[in-house]
């Protein structure tokens, strides 16, 4: 995804491991990958490397808003995020 794309979230589909998602964490949305690890710790993944990794825990109060459906990018603009 690229700055100045539009998504579309769809709320009913189940995040699963890999999926990107819109998540609510401290009071903010953020638009990441999913992942866990062996110890079925959450994280959330940026697709931009200089954005650090997100550790989650059931009791961090992250919550998933929805999955990214569809991601509409306008040809000619650059700039990943």
């Amino acid at each position: 995804m690229y700055d100045q794309d539009e998504i579309v979230v769809d709320r009913f589909i189940t995040p699963e491991t890999g999926k990107i998602v819109v998540a609510s964490l401290d009071g903010e949305f953020t638009v990441k990958r999913t992942g866990v690890d062996r110890r079925s710790s959450g994280w959330l993944l940026p697709e931009n490397s200089k954005y650090p990794v997100i550790p989650v825990e059931p009791e961090t109060g992250y919550s998933i808003f929805g999955v990214v459906s569809y991601c509409l990018h306008q040809r000619g603009v650059e700039g990943r995020v």
